[in-house]
């Protein structure tokens, strides 16, 4: 049996009187993988296991009389979650598998009991369980006969000795306390903190004092690791050949093999350092240290001169590993070697895939990073230098010894650059925080050759600037300048919103010294000119309203067209009102019918008629039939009066000019509702008529049925009972409401009674009464076919 780790948690919950031990083991046994827990307590406890339908336990629950004073909260590893939970009156632990788990109580104890026997029990002061995946590894069920006979075993006095738990090495495992484990523990932390010194001192201690400890090979790779930051080679060399030798198969052998290979090609036994390169590259391809290990020979090649070589293998971890520190290693030494050999594009083209993908390695490289910086500036490449310093100021401290020289650099290399906006801003950070600093006059006078030099072709650059400028001096008159000079900026390239948005600032400026006024009536006339072109009618009249602005003539029919569809009617008449009286009588038409159609909105009806007198006139002598549309204007006008005399005069000359057209469908319902009003059952019949014909013609019976009830009265009025009878029996083709097919059938059924028709009668007024009974025209039907009886 193979045990991989045995780690003993002990806690004593219950004082000096209780102990509770729980402790988890892992190994392997014939190639499975398997975990057990012991749980051991002074006194009796109970344990079950809960199983599902198809016998296979889902959860164990051990219970504890004895209440700790903390909970141990939860443990896990591959077969096992292992959560605690305290109540009022127990403890309990609750084990739910990842895997298969058995549950075994251990009454006896081989070491002092001679007897052992079966026994079923469900308390006892030891519990094992035992974590597997397919089947135990440690034991084999047998059915067990109730008839049978339970013989006790006996064991002689000269029982063999216990031997325990064996390492790899057949070694029995000595099962240390806690200490081991908190040592180890704190050799990885003084490792990750890279006092390796404190590390190295604390590995010495543990190989002292737990010569068989458990983590026997963890402490010779942390020994070999911190050796190899050290750079103590000959004694790392040591460590790795002992490692080598006791753990040749262990998971960790890449790194030692890589560490070993670079202490011999530092040492200079290159033959040495390529025979472990050799094991490495062939037994341990494409993982991390494969490639760590082409960077270390790499390193080696080009020490050694053999650059070619050494490129090839910086490259080839640089495309290959998908470690960003490895591959950024690889970036940076190719950048050394081509801006070296003068080939600066390249050289900048390796560090940006750095920056892009991997900046922090900067900071964490300081020293070389911050020198090649500075080379690249030597070479003019400031642009990439002031990336490189950006990148370390991210993480560098104020505190930092090189923070200011940094700070500082990087802000003079952007104004190199030409990059100004950053420039300025670099420069002042650098101001606000060393203020009286080592460079603070240096950095002033960089900063002031650029205060002013701004270039406006890049004009989002510019912005920057001047609202820095703004910021920084408010109030001042450098301030107000820059204010004036970004609004003109803003005018010159067209964001005239922006120089609307400027509005209240720029009017608290010296009108005497800045021409405010021209600068934001120009922006108002061209904001509103492109709402009108882009057809933004609200957006066009909002600013007509909100300033005292006016447009060329030119602009005069987009005005007038989008204040008309916005529904600004006062704007589209006063732009039209302008025209009405013009001596060019093309134009008068035009704008004489737009101020109509205007001032129609507004309710002028009064004007309207008169205006639209004096337009009708006009087309008469002009033959403008474009503008006959003001002829239903006229119409509508006189019927919003109720002057009925000029309804009639009205609806004749629209007849004649527009025949019989469905666009004034309303206003022949309008002249049946006027014949209605005064009685005249020839004109509700004349009117009525054309209605029902140009229904029929469109196919769309808007007016059904008021139109026939109207047209049947006025021809029974008339004596025409026959036509009337017809034209409530065309109403079977219409849907109408129940209420109104009532009262067709009603009436229907009246006539019918009255030619004669008792049969065809009768069954009007039942058809009457079906479509409904509780109206007015059903209860009349109903009545009337009880007189019918």
């Amino acid at each position: 049996m193979l045990i991989r780790r045995c780690l003993l948690l002990i806690f004593m919950l219950y004082g000096t009187l209780w102990a509770l031990t729980v402790s988890v083991q892992t190994g392997k046994e014939a190639n499975q993988s398997f975990s057990v827990i012991h749980i051991r307590d002074t006194a009796l406890f109970q344990c079950q296991a809960q199983k599902d339908s198809f016998d296979v336990t889902t959860e164990i629950t051990c219970i504890f009389e004895n209440i700790p004073s903390k909970n141990i909260g939860e443990l896990n590893n591959n077969f096992f979650h292992i959560t605690t939970e305290i109540t009022k009156n127990t403890f309990r632990i609750r084990i739910v598998p990842y895997a298969k788990i058995d549950l075994f109580p251990i009454l006896f104890d081989l070491q002092k009991d001679n007897n052992i026997f079966d026994v079923q029990s469900n308390r006892s002061r030891h519990w094992s369980i035992v974590g597997y995946e397919e089947k135990n590894p440690f034991m084999h069920q047998e059915p067990f006969s109730e008839t049978a006979i339970n013989f006790p075993v006996t064991f002689p006095h000269t029982a063999l000795p216990f031997v325990g738990g064996l390492d790899i090495n057949g070694n029995p495992i000595e099962m240390q306390s806690v200490n081991d484990v908190s040592q180890y523990i704190k050799i990885k932390e003084y490792y990750h903190k890279k006092q390796y010194d404190m590390a190295l001192e604390q590995i010495k201690q543990m190989e002292e004092r737990y010569p068989h400890s458990v983590f026997k090979s963890e402490l010779a790779l942390y020994k070999i690791r911190t050796l190899h930051q050290l750079h103590e080679l000959e004694a790392m060399l040591e460590a790795s050949k002992k490692f080598i030798r006791e753990f040749s198969s262990d998971q960790n052998i890449a790194e030692v093999l890589v560490y070993t290979a670079h202490a011999y090609s530092k040492l200079g036994m290159f033959s040495d350092a390529d025979y472990f390169y050799d094991h490495l590259f062939g037994e341990h391809a494409r993982s991390y240290f494969a490639y760590l290990g082409y960077l270390y020979k790499a390193d080696q090649l080009a020490e050694s001169g053999s650059w070619k070589k050494a490129l090839k293998f910086y490259t080839k971890v640089l495309h290959e590993t998908d470690d960003a520190t490895l591959a950024s290693d690889a970036a940076f030494k190719l950048a050394q070697y081509y801006l070296d050999h003068a080939q600066r594009a390249k050289a900048i083209s390796y560090l940006n895939k750095i920056s892009e993908g991997n900046r922090s390695y900067f900071y964490e490289h300081f020293n070389a990073s911050y020198d090649m910086a500075m080379a690249l500036s030597d070479h003019g490449e400031y642009k990439t230098a002031a990336a490189i310093a950006g990148s370390l100021l991210q993480q560098m401290k104020p505190r930092d010894e090189q923070y200011e020289a940094v700070l500082k650099n990087r802000g003079i290399w952007l104004a190199r650059a030409h990059d100004k906006e950053s420039a300025i801003q670099s420069f002042e950070r650098y101001l606000k925080e060393f203020a009286f600093g080592q460079y603070a006059d240096e950095i002033r006078r960089e900063k002031d050759a650029l205060f002013f030099d701004i270039n406006d072709t890049n004009i989002t650059a510019a912005l920057k600037v001047y609202d820095r400028i703004i910021e920084r001096y408010n109030g001042d008159v450098i301030a107000k300048k820059a204010l004036y000079k970004k609004a003109k900026l803003l005018y010159e390239n067209g964001a005239y919103a922006k120089v609307l948005a400027l509005q209240e600032a720029l009017l608290q400026l010296d009108p005497q010294t800045y021409d405010v006024k021209s600068l934001i009536d120009g922006a108002v006339a061209a904001l509103m000119q492109e709402h009108l072109n882009r057809g933004e009618c609200k957006d066009a009249v909002a600013m007509s309203q909100r300033y005292d602005i006016t447009l060329p003539d030119a602009w005069d029919h987009k005005i007038y067209f989008c204040a008309y569809e916005a529904g600004d009617y006062q704007l589209a008449k006063k732009t039209a009102k302008k025209y009405i009286q013009s001596k060019e009588m093309t134009q008068r038409l035009e704008w004489l019918y737009h101020y109509i159609k205007a001032d129609f909105k507004l309710g002028n009806y009064t004007d309207v008629l008169d205006a639209s007198k004096e337009l009708m006139s006009l087309i008469a002598l002009e033959k403008s039939a474009q503008y006959n549309p003001v002829y239903r204007i006229n119409f509508d006008a006189n019927e919003r009066l109720d002057n009925r005399e000029g309804m009639i005069q009205a609806i004749t000359t629209i007849e004649n000019v527009f025949g019989l057209d469905f666009d004034d469908i309303d206003r022949y319902a309008q002249m049946v509702a006027l014949g209605n009003q005064n009685k005249d059952d020839v004109m509700v019949e004349n009117y009525a008529k054309k209605v029902i014909y140009l229904q029929k013609k469109r196919s769309s019976y808007t007016q059904t049925p008021y139109i026939e009830f109207s047209l049947a009265e006025a021809l029974v009025k008339l004596n025409k009972h026959y036509e009337a009878i017809e034209i409530l029996k065309s109403l079977d083709e219409r849907e109408i409401g129940p209420q109104q097919r009532a009262r067709q059938k009603y009436l229907l059924g009246s006539l019918l009674q009255k030619s004669a028709e008792t049969v065809a009668a009768k069954e009007a007024y039942k058809q009457s009464v079906e479509a409904d009974a509780e109206s007015a025209w059903g209860r009349l039907a109903q009545d009337a076919l009880n007189l019918m009886k």
